[in-house]
């Protein structure tokens, strides 16, 4: 008789109890890391809150502290025109107001601390150097805000919904930007008005220690016989018949990259600007053969005329007199405001400025009264 075989029967048997086995193994591990999974979501749940948060204190902080930044100089819509540069307070108080425009958690901020001091565009040190200090020529004015929701501020500390089972139930949160305005090192295409200024003059009617232009010291005409008001901007003359300042002979037109000169190239220039960007170093034409018509042309968009181009920002060039034609560097870019122009004896009076609207420059340059839009530095 051949033997019964019972082993298939035993296999059969040991199945059902080792997957009994794995089945009680994952209910222990899933009670071992369920409460671990839940703790993991909350506080998920609760780091994304606190991310938005964040982001919505860094947007206040950035629109804030670019609120001040936009008033550190004389501007019309900062009520400053006559104020001296950097004004500290109307950024302050501008910067202030500015953080109340805004939210978190759909509640309004209320306060922040704001900071006023200097920015190293070199990045050394990398922070803002609170007043009063000495600036050096790398230092530009900046405006620092700090929001925080805290313990007794704006609206006091983020709650925390589901890690408070942990024991946390709020937490702090902060942040810090700096808005910095420098001077352009290099303008745009339709920047530019094509006037170059020689850098003798420029420094002969701009104040450095102020950033501001220097002042006449005595009402009625001067020795030129052009005529100023004590205590506002020296008023000053260039073009082809113009006196010569001490040494210095003041400006010409320019037509920037090219060698032209005519009535239609230039006018063609007056209305649109430099055709291409233009950076300090570069060479522009200096053109002291322009036409007289282009002088009622200046009248005309000048203070006295539409005022169209009554505020305008123009190259500074190494020389600019009225016996040179030909190239010169670009030595910074300056502001400038032309009061009227005469076609017969083809001069254009002018005052230096620090009116002109931000032209979207960029790089850093020498404060010649032109002003990049304010940037964040962090």
């Amino acid at each position: 008789m051949t033997p019964i075989r019972t082993e298939p029967a035993v296999a059969e048997e040991a199945a059902p109890r080792l997957t009994d086995a794995r089945r009680g193994a994952v209910a222990v591990l899933a009670v071992i890391f369920l409460p671990l999974l839940v703790m993991v979501a909350a506080f998920a749940i609760d780091i994304a809150n606190l991310m938005l948060v964040k982001s919505e204190l860094q947007n206040a902080a950035d629109s804030a502290a670019q609120a001040g930044a936009q008033c550190l100089y004389p501007r019309a819509e900062c009520f400053n025109t006559t104020t001296p540069a950097p004004d500290w307070a109307t950024a302050h108080t501008r910067a202030a107001a500015a953080i109340q425009n805004n939210t978190t958690q759909s509640k309004a901020l209320v306060t922040g601390v704001v900071a006023s001091g200097y920015w190293n565009v070199t990045g050394t040190p990398h922070i803002l150097q609170l007043l009063p200090m000495t600036a050096t020529a790398h230092d530009a004015p900046a405006i620092q805000v700090t929001i925080a929701r805290k313990a007794g501020e704006n609206s006091g500390s983020v709650v925390l919904y589901f890690s408070s089972l942990l024991g946390l139930h709020t937490a702090d949160m902060s942040a810090t930007a700096v808005s910095v305005v420098t001077s352009p090192g290099a303008e745009g295409p339709g920047s530019l008005f094509p006037f170059a200024m020689a850098q003798c003059m420029y420094d002969a009617f701009w104040d450095t220690t102020t950033s501001l232009p220097k002042n006449a010291s005595t009402t009625g005409p001067d020795t030129y016989g052009v005529p100023q008001v004590s205590g506002k901007p020296w008023v000053f003359r260039f073009g082809f018949s113009t006196p010569a300042y001490g040494a210095c002979e003041g400006g010409q037109y320019t037509s920037f990259a090219l060698d032209e000169n005519s009535t239609t190239a230039v006018h063609g220039l007056i209305q649109n600007g430099n055709p291409t960007a233009l950076a300090m170093g570069d060479p522009i034409w200096i053109e002291p053969g322009a036409k007289a018509d282009l002088y009622k042309i200046v009248n005309d968009c000048s203070a006295r005329g539409d005022k169209k181009c009554e505020y305008v920002t123009i190259p500074v060039a190494a020389n600019a007199s009225s016996t040179l034609k030909g190239e010169q560097p670009i030595v910074g870019f300056a502001c400038m405001h032309i009061l009227l122009a005469e076609q017969g004896p083809k001069y254009v009076q002018v005052e230096m400025s620090t009116q002109c609207p931000p032209t979207g420059g960029s790089g850093t340059g020498p404060n010649y009264g032109v002003h990049n839009s304010p940037r964040l530095a962090m």
